[in-house]
């Protein structure tokens, strides 16, 4: 619309200029034409000038020469006072037209000459003016003709402009007129298509509201459910992940069939189940039989490992199948840590040590603070916890989340449950799910083979180097003698008998020492 308004303005100033232009010519064209008049005008005057001074002159000549010829043509004997007379108007005449002013008469023929030659030139010169003065006033004629025809096309030109001028305002105000249909339309579409679309989701977020309380309904079920049909069957989703090769009872070692290739690392531990179990990693553990723990990888698929715990009635023995919940050949697992950890005198950063040592890591966990921190121990926001819990993830470890009664006297204790208790349940549905299995802390660790009298050593267990006996050389039982015991284990060559004797002492202070 500011366009079809300014349209006319534009006409109007390119009018203007085209006006005042055509103005600035038409007055000097003017000027110059009045010039050129009165140098035509001088020029015409002093043509006539010239032409009565010649006409003057040709009348005195042609008188003269009547004269002249009258007294040449006159007969022997005529009036010799006549003759005088005439020579005399003669004389007298040539005096006035050629003389020098003098008294003495000039020569008659070069007189007549010279006369006729100043004529000629006068004549000349006034043809020679009248000549330029026609070729000015055709020069004028010219100019005034190529002014006209400048003219006529800044005319033509203005016209123009204003005819297209006029034309492109006429289809800039139908097409702004179309325009304007058109977001009429559209605006009226956007309003209906608003309307139609706020109703579709008032709909939806009704049918929304009602599906999510069905599924909040039927996941409740669903979970009740799975946890009953768990506790009744107690269904095993795992297989072992190896077998015991043979056993040295007599040093506490067995040696399986797992090594290098399956990426097995010391300090892995292993439950061992019985040959007729009912499946590993159950929650009933009445199946496992001891529990074993990593200490040398031999070769590809073959480690030893020295037997923590068994039973006493039916000890490990060939054939029987291993299985760790956080260790799967080739694979790096994860798991979800939820509470607090304090179960067979572990703490948290000990279980960190435990996971690590055999293989696996934890993805997410909650803090005993209440917050989500990542494997780095670095605190995340509810979104970023539910992305890490991926198909890597394999178990969602739950400790001591506090009593859901409250009943504990200390509040910022049991703030710091509820806060557990709130994150674990976030944790839950996305363990659901994903089809992660839920297990309490305590069956974990009986899957996981841990126990608390574990030897096997590695720079990051926490524990220092086992390099002494811990009850050193005191007997475990009475009346037994101090020295010489005898191991009833095979010892290797190597460590058979002393190769150099022992030193003795020179009791000798060092220099280093002495004051």
């Amino acid at each position: 619309m500011a366009q079809n308004k300014n349209g006319p303005v534009v006409g109007m100033v390119i009018f203007s200029l085209l006006a005042v232009v055509l103005g600035i010519v038409a007055y000097m064209t003017g000027i110059e034409n009045q010039q050129k008049q009165v140098a035509l005008a001088a020029a015409t005057s002093e043509q006539q000038s010239s032409k009565s001074v010649i006409q003057d002159l040709t009348t005195q000549i042609e008188s003269l020469t009547t004269k002249i010829g009258s007294a040449a043509n006159t007969p022997v004997g005529h009036n010799d006072a006549a003759d005088g007379t005439v020579m005399k108007s003669v004389s007298d005449l040539l005096t006035k037209v050629g003389g020098d002013g003098t008294t003495a008469p000039r020569n008659l023929g070069a007189s007549l000459s010279q006369t006729f030659s100043e004529s000629n030139r006068n004549i000349f010169t006034a043809e020679d003016r009248k000549k330029q003065a026609d070729l000015a006033a055709l020069r004028h004629q010219q100019s005034i003709q190529a002014k006209d025809a400048e003219i006529a096309q800044f005319k033509a030109a203005r016209d123009k402009t204003e005819t297209d001028l006029v034309k492109k305002e006429q289809e800039h105000s139908e097409q702004i007129a179309k325009l304007e249909d058109q977001n009429k339309a559209l605006r009226a579409e956007i309003t209906q298509k608003e309307a139609e679309f706020a109703a579709t989701q008032s709909q939806l977020e009704l049918t929304k509201a009602d599906l999510d309380a069905a599924i909040l309904e039927q996941s409740g079920f669903l979970q009740e459910l799975r946890r009953q049909l768990r506790k009744k069957e107690d269904a095993s989703f795992s297989r072992p992940d190896g077998v015991v090769s043979t056993v040295n009872q007599e040093a506490k070692l067995c040696y399986l069939n797992i090594g290098e290739d399956a990426g097995l690392q010391t300090g892995t531990t292993f439950s061992v189940y019985t040959q007729g179990n009912s499946g590993v990693g159950r929650a009933d553990t009445s199946d496992i039989k001891g529990k074993i723990e990593i200490v040398a990888v031999l070769g590809p698929r073959r480690a030893e490992a020295r037997i923590v715990d068994q039973r006493d009635t039916d000890p490990v023995a060939p054939g029987d199948p291993f299985y760790s919940p956080l260790f799967q050949a080739g694979q790096s697992l994860e798991i979800l840590v939820a509470g607090q950890v304090r179960e067979m005198g572990l703490n948290r950063e000990e279980f960190h040590r435990l996971v690590r040592s055999n293989g696996a890591k934890i993805a997410v966990e909650i803090s005993d603070q209440g917050e989500f921190v990542n494997g780095r121990s670095e605190q995340i926001s509810d979104d970023q916890a539910r992305a890490l819990v991926t198909a890597r993830t394999r178990f969602l470890v739950i400790g001591d989340t506090g009593d859901p009664s409250g009943s504990s006297d200390d509040t910022a204790l049991e703030t710091q449950y509820k806060a557990i208790r709130d994150k674990t349940e976030v944790l839950k549905k996305e363990a659901e799910n994903l089809g992660i299995y839920s297990i309490e802390l305590s069956a974990f660790l009986e899957h996981l083979g841990y126990n608390q009298n574990q030897i096997a050593w590695t720079p990051d267990n926490g524990k220092p180097f086992p390099g002494a006996l811990t009850a050193g050389a005191a007997s475990s039982s009475t009346r037994s003698t101090f020295a010489n015991r005898v191991s009833s284990a095979s010892i290797s060559s190597k460590f058979s008998e002393r190769k150099t004797s022992a030193k003795e002492s020179t009791v000798i202070t060092s220099g280093a020492y002495q004051k």
